[in-house]
């Protein structure tokens, strides 16, 4: 009797959970005891680069000591972890659809319950981090906890791939700007890179998957999932912008949120952290149609001169 997974068949998806299922066994991590939680804080030391902060660049953010800044570094940082939780516990339940509706000797299935186990852990090192970092936790936006609602009862689809990928693919870009960043907490870094290699593993999945499920949907539907998928981007600009997080940090909650939506250096690196998550949406011809484009324009993270696939190739 075997004692690998079977596989299905000899799809893209199945030899990626495969490839994917070999990985996880060479490379993952156990946040309980590969960071130290216990180590102090080194003094002077950020919890995020000051150019990713919302306010930076504004005269808000200029006028502030160098205390302050990094106080509101460390309060935004545990509000993404806030958010990192929501999203993650949200990744869970496709994945456990996934791994049901499968035959459980399979790549597939068995590559599904592994990030599953991979997202609990994170969550439970977000839940620690935010312990390290404040003395509340930040609950997201209420239209972004019932985006993420959605995938607990939307069937296994583009959309839900796609929700998938835009979490993913910004914390990725984001983390990845931080784990070797010497000026950051080393406690801050450690979790980056442990995020970054494991979900490394989740993008490829989803970016396969995504495709499939593309490739699987009628064109009616496809523009209900576009939109769908359009409107959740949207709401991407919120999830740094919390007037609570504000509040805490001594600043006028309203006009700190204002003006940090408003701000162009925010815009910036919105763009930067979905550059990788809009090529992937524009290959897979998620970004299509004029209401989508106006809706992913909302987000800041298009490009200014941003033209999508299918009008490339009908001008072509």
């Amino acid at each position: 009797m075997s004692q690998t997974p079977i596989v299905e068949d000899d799809s893209p998806i199945e030899r990626t959970a495969a490839r994917l299922l070999r990985s996880s066994v060479e490379r993952s991590y156990h946040p309980e005891v590969d960071i130290d939680w216990d180590a102090p804080d080194v003094p002077g030391l950020r919890y995020v680069p000051d150019k990713y902060i919302s306010l930076y660049g504004t005269k808000i953010f200029d006028r502030m000591s160098e205390e302050e800044k990094i106080r509101l570094g460390r309060l935004e940082a545990s509000a993404l972890a806030s958010w990192g939780i929501l999203a993650e516990s949200a990744l869970m339940h496709p994945m456990l659809k996934l791994a049901s509706v499968s035959d459980p000797r399979s790549a597939t299935a068995q590559y599904a319950l592994t990030e599953v186990a991979d997202e609990c852990r994170h969550s439970v090192m977000f839940g620690r981090q935010i312990n390290t970092l404040s003395d509340r936790s930040y609950d997201p936006p209420m239209i972004a906890r019932a985006l993420v609602g959605i995938t607990a009862l939307a069937p296994l689809s583009a959309t839900i791939f796609s929700m998938m990928l835009m979490v993913e693919e910004i914390l990725d870009r984001l983390q990845r700007q931080t784990m070797n960043d010497e000026t950051l907490q080393p406690r801050t870094r450690a979790i980056a890179k442990i995020h970054v290699v494991e979900e490394a593993r989740h993008i490829s999945y989803a970016r396969v998957a995504l495709n499939r499920a593309v490739a699987r949907t009628g064109r009616t539907r496809m523009a209900v999932e576009r939109l769908i998928v359009a409107a959740g981007a949207a709401v991407v600009p919120l999830v740094m912008v919390q007037p609570a997080v504000y509040r805490d940090a001594g600043l006028p909650p309203v006009r700190a949120a204002w003006t940090a939506l408003r701000n162009p250096h925010y815009h910036a690196n919105l763009r930067f952290f979905g550059e990788r998550l809009v090529r992937v949406m524009d290959e897979a011809n998620m970004i299509e149609g004029r209401l989508v484009e106006h809706l992913w324009r909302r987000s800041r993270m298009l490009p200014k001169d941003f033209v999508s696939q299918s009008v490339r190739a009908a001008d072509a």
